[in-house]
């Protein structure tokens, strides 16, 4: 008896110090870029796509900080991804119905990252999403990347907005390098 139980606690030990480990090998990346929405360029019952300018990773230079080298990335996904409105104080998203936020480069295509299906009435003036559940490595290991906003939209821009884009990625590396 004190057999097993002495195993059975090895084995749980073995599996916390598992996921203590795997913990240790994520890392975040932080991104923040802005982007326009002009009043004249939202009509309503129209949906309307924005692109970002080029948005540098910055990923080599966060690799080299934290010593880690590419081949043992496991996966980077997207962890959270948020929009703020950053022109005025009361600027909100009441004109959006729906939002959703793509991913491309000028080699790979354009995927899905993150959406909201229904943003209220009372929508203040920032937006967390529901993020997708997708391998996102080869992008941001790019040296630049686009973000594509989509808006389904019921009214139109009160003013022209600067909205701050502020995704979060999370870069898993291969525990213990297998």
């Amino acid at each position: 008896m004190k057999k097993i139980l002495i195993t059975v606690i090895f084995i749980l030990s073995l599996l916390s110090s598992c996921t203590v480990i795997s913990e240790l090998t994520k890392f975040d990346l932080p991104l923040e870029h802005s982007v326009n929405i002009p009043k004249a360029i939202v009509v309503s019952g129209i949906p309307v796509d924005i692109y970002s300018t080029e948005i540098e990773t910055n990923s080599d230079d966060f690799l080299k900080q934290n010593n880690i080298k590419a081949d043992l990335i496991d996966k980077i996904t997207l962890r959270k991804m948020e929009l703020i409105v950053s022109t005025s104080s009361d600027g909100n998203f009441n004109f959006a119905d729906s939002i959703q936020i793509s991913i491309l480069t000028d080699s790979l295509p354009e995927i899905r990252i993150a959406s909201v299906d229904k943003i209220t009435a009372n929508a203040g003036g920032t937006i967390k999403f529901i993020v997708d559940p997708i391998d996102l490595k080869q992008y941001i290991l790019k040296k630049k990347i686009k973000l594509k906003i989509t808006m389904a939209v019921n009214a139109t821009v009160p003013e022209d907005y600067t909205v701050m884009i502020k995704p979060t990625f999370l870069i898993d590396l291969k525990v213990l390098g297998l």
